[in-house]
């Protein structure tokens, strides 16, 4: 009788785990279950990371000024903050946020490329330039005196941004190497996007009014044609 009851609680046990595996298999949250947003109440925001399959969110922690979280392909998340008294990028790994310049400059906009590099802009060298972190150290690859912004990269690595160094504001598109002008037109450029396909979207003004161009890598055509004013462009994947 005793081996007889023994044998039911061990398959009691198995039968147990194997329903708690199955529930937890059928409720495990993926990648894309999981949402960043800001909250904001009165004069203070807070970061919220939210798991919106099993309902329950986790606070990174107040900030005063925080904008456009970002994820990386590895599940990292990068966000800018003034929380240390000046604007500041941070990366949060799931466990801990750590500022990762603490640089008495302003640091806005980081971008996560494919492969786990971070593109900001930074006025830390007296005026805005875009730099690119290895995940070691940060790289001015504008390097000029204009001002430079809104970095944004390819699927296969390329950096595209928009900079006034030719006394309007253009496109140029970095490859690793150099930057290279590719709207190349008197009126303001803006605004770069890139297709899964390496296709270029950005806005300009040549048109006289607000216009979405496309550049396929040879040349920009208009892609709107309309007397009304289109901006903020955005690729379905």
């Amino acid at each position: 009788m005793f081996r007889f009851w023994l044998k039911l609680a061990s398959l009691l046990t198995v039968l147990m785990t194997l329903f708690t595996l199955a529930a937890y298999t059928a409720g495990h949250t993926t990648d894309s279950d999981v949402l960043a947003f800001t909250s904001t109440q009165g004069d203070t925001s807070t970061l919220i990371v939210m798991d919106t399959t099993r309902g329950f969110q986790y606070s990174i922690g107040e900030i005063y000024i925080y904008s456009y979280p970002v994820w990386s392909a590895d599940g990292r998340l990068a966000y800018y903050s003034d929380r240390d008294g000046n604007r500041e990028i941070y990366v949060w790994d799931g466990a801990a946020a750590l500022n990762i310049f603490n640089n008495p400059a302003e640091d806005y906009t980081p971008v996560w490329s494919s492969d786990g590099r971070l593109a900001f802009a930074s006025n830390r060298d007296g005026n805005f330039e875009i730099y690119v972190w290895d995940g070691a150290a940060a790289i001015n690859i504008s390097n000029n005196l204009a001002d430079d912004y809104a970095p944004a990269w390819s699927a296969d690595g390329r950096l595209a941004f928009y900079s006034n160094r030719d006394s309007n504001f253009e496109i140029y598109v970095w490859d690793g190497i150099a930057a290279v002008n590719i709207s190349n037109n008197p009126a303001n450029d803006y605004g770069p996007v890139w297709s899964e396909d390496g296709r270029l979207a950005f806005v300009s003004e040549r048109d006289g009014n607000n216009e979405i161009y496309v550049w396929d890598g040879k040349s920009a055509g208009n892609l709107t044609h309309s007397p009304a004013n289109e901006s903020f462009p955005a690729w379905r994947p």
